[in-house]
């Protein structure tokens, strides 16, 4: 009887030894799923910073609100002899006559330090580097870089300089919005041209004419035209795409 005992004893206690070894792989697993959880419920905040990065480096915008008398774009990659060349640096001067340097930097590179310079548009990847034009002269250009600064670039094959018309019939697309959309006529009570029904939004345009506050655009796939504000004051207000 007091080998039963025994034997009923020693089973017990091999038995609670096998259930808590058995409890600890389970434990395993549900550590793993939490942390898989967490990846994947965080990635797409990671992937949405990402997409809007990626499309704020195509759509044009211009913080410091100036216009001027058009913009310069500061070219990295020109064609000479047949060949790219890539110029990826930057100077800016104090004088029109480049004589007395303000700074130069990598346009790969962040901007300088303690330099307040703001591109009215940054894409280096997609060609398009802009500041506002505000004069220029047989050696210069003078350029806004901030709201109330002024500096200058050399007249250089890689700086070129468009109107605001030329900037406007040279980037991939401008789109109307429900709160800017093309009409009939240069005028905001003019009536509304109606888009295409399915119609993609990169529909570029043919032809950019520019009167005033308005441009005029011909859509070459669907074949609409019609006028667009494109500024209110010195705020631009249409969509411009710089490429696809």
């Amino acid at each position: 009887m007091y080998n039963l005992y025994l034997c009923f004893f020693y089973s017990c206690i091999l038995l609670s030894c096998t259930g808590v070894n058995k409890s600890k792989p389970e434990a395993e697993p549900q550590n793993f799923v939490v942390d898989v959880v967490q990846i994947i419920e965080s990635e797409p905040d990671f992937i949405q910073e990402d997409i809007v990065y990626e499309e704020s480096s195509l759509q044009f915008f211009n913080p410091i609100g100036l216009l001027g008398n058009g913009l310069i774009n500061v070219e990295i990659y020109v064609e000479e002899n047949q060949e790219s060349i890539t110029i990826d640096s930057l100077t800016m001067y104090n004088d029109p006559e480049c004589l007395q340097p303000f700074c130069s930097y990598d346009l790969n590179s962040d901007l300088p330090k303690g330099k307040d310079i703001t591109p009215i548009y940054n894409s280096i990847n997609y060609g398009w580097y802009c500041f506002v034009c505000t004069d220029s002269n047989d050696n210069s250009y003078e350029i806004a870089i901030n709201q109330t600064e002024r500096k200058y670039l050399k007249k250089e094959k890689n700086i070129k300089y468009y109107t605001w018309e030329g900037f406007f019939d040279s980037v991939f697309t401008i789109n109307p919005t429900d709160e800017n959309p093309l009409r009939e006529f240069p005028s905001d009570s003019a009536a509304i041209v109606n888009l295409v029904e399915g119609d993609e939004p990169e529909d570029y345009h043919q032809k950019v004419k520019l009167e005033d506050e308005w441009l005029h655009l011909k859509y070459e796939k669907s074949g609409i035209e019609g006028w667009l504000r494109w500024r209110n004051g010195k705020d631009i207000i249409v969509d411009i795409f710089i490429s696809w």
